[in-house]
């Protein structure tokens, strides 16, 4: 069934429009748990380790897609709503081409400094020939990351959701058969695990591409257009929240491997790139809740609809925290069971790993308001609000608290470091959707 985004909305209707943004983000959170699973068991822990210091270059580069996707869909969906659709559609086309040619110049400029920024990120000596194999094999297919990543939002924005849950499936689905056959068969190792990689994304990107490009029966498509220069600059100043979220998480990942090298070596570090996995698929349902909704409250800012934007704004809250209290009791109840997936044959680690993500699942109970609070005003145009709330929740407390706590603590302060940014960001994000309700009208 079609849900447009102009629609009225009661629960039941929220619920079917949000299932494919959930699926597909959850699908695609768990082919990347797949990925891991068999780096960790076929190629061993250190392969681990190289790819927890690679992944936050591809995720500063993917950033670019994340903020161009949700800032661009915003500004799409409010044309959409001020009934101006050919030139939404002139937008999105130069969007999509703006993301094609960043992410082509920014992945090679990567790939020719990769031995220093695997030093960067935390590489030794030992590590670097793997975090050089597997950063110039998942660099190589950044753009197309990019380009699927921006469509999560564009495809929700034209009202067919069911296009990206459809490339993220055909995606995941080339990822993991494409794993077990470089990584279990021809034993190309971590190189295998990063080709990969790349191809399901290319998959993922190339899908919706096409279906743009042909006849559709969506609100947009690819067409001619000109040189949007203000759009994509309102577009990036919009978005740059889920950029600065996405660049800061990486670089505070950087941070956290940095300390936990200094603190416990690559252990500590296969012990966080487990939690960083497993971390994905529970912040998935958020995330998908979130994207889901942003065209619709854009949709209805844009029209002035303030009754219908109050009425979403007070569904996907219910649904923000129901999925809060279930992301927060499943890993305190099966944490060892979790980490089992990933180590079957060394118990330190194992039990490292338990500890670990008991203490780190401990934000999971106020991450749904945060990643919320950031994606609704990113939805209503207000790029700063968007930004700032992501800018404290993703670098400026956990840099702070990481620093501190990991020399006051050890190794359970640099656990301890999330779940207490995630606190203080909940306490400051309550605060602002409560002061701006009057003003954009959904309270």
């Amino acid at each position: 069934m079609k849900i447009n985004i102009s629609e009225h909305f009661d629960l039941k209707k929220l619920l079917k429009y949000c299932l494919s943004p959930v699926s597909m983000m959850v699908f695609s959170s768990l082919y990347s748990v797949i990925d891991g699973i068999m780096v960790s068991n076929a190629v061993g822990k250190n392969a681990m380790a190289a790819v927890n210091i690679v992944w936050p270059m591809v995720m500063i580069i993917g950033s670019i897609g994340f903020m161009i996707g949700a800032g661009g869909s915003a500004q799409i969906a409010k044309t959409l709503g001020e009934k101006r659709e050919r030139e939404a559609n002139e937008i999105f086309t130069f969007l999509v081409l703006s993301i094609i040619v960043s992410g082509l110049v920014l992945s090679a400029l990567a790939i020719v400094n990769i031995e220093r920024l695997s030093y960067l990120f935390g590489s030794n000596d030992l590590l670097l020939p793997l975090c050089k194999q597997y950063g110039i094999s998942m660099l190589s297919f950044t753009t197309m990351f990019m380009v699927q990543c921006a469509f999560q939002n564009y495809c929700s924005t034209s009202g067919k959701p069911s296009v990206g849950f459809v490339s993220t499936i055909a995606s995941g689905i080339v990822n993991i058969v494409l794993d077990y056959l470089f990584i279990v068969v021809f034993k190309m190792g971590i190189l295998g695990a990063g080709i990969a990689t790349g191809l399901g994304y290319t998959v993922g990107g190339v899908i919706p591409m096409v279906y743009y490009l042909l006849p559709n029966s969506s609100s947009l498509r690819f067409c001619k257009t000109r040189f949007y220069f203000n759009e994509l600059m309102n577009s990036c100043s919009n978005g740059i929240s889920e950029m600065l979220t996405n660049v800061s998480s990486s670089f505070v990942a950087a941070l956290f491997n940095i300390r936990i090298m200094a603190l416990i070596g690559e252990d500590g570090v296969s012990a966080y790139s487990i939690i960083s996995y497993t971390d994905y698929v529970f912040k998935a349902i958020l995330l998908g809740v979130s994207i889901a909704v942003a065209p619709i409250v854009s949709y209805n800012y844009g029209a002035q609809n303030k009754k219908e934007l109050k009425n979403v704004y007070k569904l996907s809250l219910l649904l923000i925290i129901v999925c809060s209290i279930f992301m927060f009791v499943i890993p305190q109840m099966s944490a060892n069971v979790i980490a089992r997936i990933f180590v079957s044959n060394d118990q330190q680690l194992l039990s490292l790993t338990t500890r670990a993500m008991k203490i780190y699942s401990l934000g999971y109970f106020f991450c749904g308001i945060n990643i919320f609070a950031s994606s609704f005003f990113t939805a209503l145009c207000n790029g700063k609000l968007s930004a700032l709330i992501s800018s404290i929740r993703s670098f400026i407390i956990p840099v702070v608290a990481i620093t501190v706590l990991s020399y006051v603590f050890g190794i359970d302060g640099i656990w301890f470091t999330i779940p207490i940014s995630e606190i203080i960001t909940f306490t400051f994000s309550s605060i602002i959707i409560l002061v701006n309700g009057k003003d954009y009208g959904y309270r």
